[in-house]
C-alpha cells in the first residue's frame, strides 16, 4: 500500500467514515473513463469553473495511471484544456440555435421541469457523443446531473454510471436522486455533501462514497522562507467573488487593522460570478467589495490564469476563507494551505474537513473576530509560523493521486444502496 493510501486510510478512520473498497492492486487493466461536464461548465481555463478544474486534475492523474480518458464538454469556442481526449458537444455558446428553435427548447424545459433552459438539447448531444466513442466507457461520470445519470443508466450507456456530487444539489433534476438504481454509484466531494444529500433525499448515507478534491502540491507550494517573519503581513482572498464568500468581511477587517496601525496588506484575486441573484444585487456587492478593498489600501487583481495564482498565493502569509454558507470542499482553502498560508476560516460545510485543527476558526460575518484573528497571528510570529507549517502539512493529505486511486476503485467497487 502506498504512503498516500496509508494517510488516506488514517484520515478516514479519524473522521469516522467508511473508505471506498479498492481492490488490492487497482482494476488490473487500463480503464476507459468518460467525464461529462454539466451545461454551465466549459472545459477550459478562460471560462471553466471549479468542476472544470477538478475534472482536469483528475484526468491528468488518471492518464498518469495508464487510463484512457474522454471529456465531453459544452463548447464556448475557446481553447479547451489539453488533458484528455476532449470532445466538444454541439451545445453551448459556440452553437447558438435559431430564435424559434431556442424558444421551443425553453418551452420543453419548462414543461419537463428542467432547471436549464436548453437541457433537452444538451442531454441529446451527450448521448450522441457517448454513442460515437470507439470503445464503450467503463465509467461514465456525470457531474452534478442526476437526470443525466438516470437516463444513461436507463439507456445502458457505459458499464457503470457515476453521479459525482460537487455541491448540495437542490435543482429540479435533483429529484432523480432517490430514483437512481443501485448500480449508479454516488460520489460526494466531502462528508458534508454526503450527509446533507442522504438527509435531504432520505437515502442511506453509506450508499454515497466520498472522494475529496485534491491539490497539486508541486504547483501550490510555499516559498523557501515562508515561515520567516516579515513585515507587513500579507493577507489574501482568492476565488470566485460572490456575496456568500465573505470577502467583504476580510477586506473590512484589514481596513480596521490598518487604522489601528497594524502593518498588514490585503489582496483580492478573482472575478465576480454569482448564481441565482439579480444583476443589480451582484453589482452592488461588487461595488461594496471594491470600496472595502480601497479602504484597506488593498489590491484587486481580478481573475488570474490558473498558472499565475499559485505564484501570487505563495507571496502571502494569511488566507481568509470566510464562506457564509456551507461550502462543499473548496479548492481555495486547499490551494492557500498548500502555498504555506495560515488560514482563517468560518469552517462552514466541507471547509472543516479540509482544515482540521490547522486553521483559526471565526464566526460567520464576524468582522471583529477576523480582526482579532489576523492581529493575533501578525503580533505573534511564532504562532503564525506554526499555523503556516500546520496548514501545509494538512494539505498534503489531499492529493489528486489519492482521488484518482479512488476513481479507479469505482470500476470494481460493489457499494450499493441498501434496499
Amino acid at each position: 500500500m502506498s504512503s498516500e493510501s496509508s494517510r488516506l486510510d488514517e484520515r478516514v478512520r479519524e473522521e469516522g467514515r467508511a473508505p471506498l473498497p479498492p481492490p488490492p492492486d487497482g482494476p488490473g487493466r487500463p480503464l476507459n473513463i468518460c467525464f461529462v461536464l454539466p451545461p454551465p461548465e466549459r472545459y477550459g481555463a478562460r471560462s471553466g469553473g471549479a468542476i472544470s478544474t477538478v475534472t482536469r486534475q483528475l484526468v491528468r492523474s488518471l492518464i498518469g495511471l495508464g487510463h484512457a480518458v474522454v471529456v465531453l464538454t459544452p463548447d464556448d469556442g475557446e481553447e479547451p484544456y489539453a488533458e484528455g481526449d476532449v470532445r466538444r458537444l454541439r451545445y453551448g455558446p459556440a452553437w447558438p440555435p435559431p430564435a424559434l428553435l431556442h424558444k421551443a427548447r425553453v418551452l420543453e424545459s419548462k414543461v419537463r421541469r428542467w432547471s436549464w433552459p436548453d437541457y433537452g438539447s444538451y442531454r441529446r448531444q451527450v448521448v450522441r457523443g457517448l454513442s460515437r466513442l470507439a470503445v464503450p466507457p467503463d465509467l461514465v461520470i456525470a457531474a452534478n446531473d442526476p437526470e443525466l445519470a438516470y437516463r444513461l443508466h436507463r439507456k445502458n450507456i457505459g458499464s457503470r454510471q457515476v453521479l459525482w456530487l460537487h455541491n448540495r444539489l437542490q435543482g429540479r433534476e435533483a429529484r432523480r436522486i432517490p430514483d437512481l438504481q443501485p448500480e449508479v454509484m454516488l460520489v460526494a466531494v466531502s462528508d458534508s455533501v454526503r450527509r446533507w444529500t442522504a438527509d435531504t433525499y432520505r437515502i442511506p448515507a453509506d450508499s454515497i462514497s466520498v472522494i475529496n478534491n485534491g491539490v497539486d502540491l508541486d504547483e501550490f507550494r510555499p516559498r523557501e522562507d515562508f515561515v520567516r517573519p516579515r513585515t507587513p503581513v500579507r493577507v489574501v482572498c482568492h476565488g470566485r467573488i460572490d456575496p456568500n464568500k465573505g470577502h467583504v468581511i476580510a477586506a473590512r477587517a484589514v481596513g480596521e487593522l490598518r487604522r489601528r496601525g497594524c502593518p498588514v496588506t490585503f489582496t483580492m484575486i478573482g472575478g465576480v460570478q454569482t448564481f441565482g441573484i439579480p444583476e443589480v444585487e451582484e453589482r452592488a456587492y461588487a461595488d461594496a467589495l471594491s470600496a472595502a478593498i480601497a479602504d484597506a489600501g488593498g489590491t484587486e487583481m481580478g481573475r488570474l490564469p490558473a498558472t499565475e495564482i499559485a505564484g501570487v498565493l505563495r507571496e502571502h502569509d494569511i488566507a481568509c476563507v470566510l464562506s457564509r454558507s456551507a461550502e462543499p470542499f473548496p479548492l481555495t482553502a486547499l490551494e492557500a494551505m498548500a502555498s504555506g498560508c495560515a488560514v482563517i476560516t468560518t469552517g462552514n460545510g466541507g471547509i472543516a474537513e479540509i482544515v482540521g485543527e490547522s486553521a483559526v476558526l471565526v464566526d460567520t460575518d464576524d468582522v471583529d473576530g477576523v480582526v482579532a484573528a489576523i492581529a493575533g497571528l501578525a503580533d505573534d510570529p511564532g504562532l503564525l509560523s506554526e499555523r503556516k507549517t500546520s496548514a501545509r502539512r494538512r494539505s498534503e493529505l489531499f492529493t489528486w493521486r489519492l482521488a484518482a486511486d479512488a476513481v479507479e476503485s469505482l470500476s470494481t467497487g460493489s457499494r450499493r444502496r441498501s434496499p
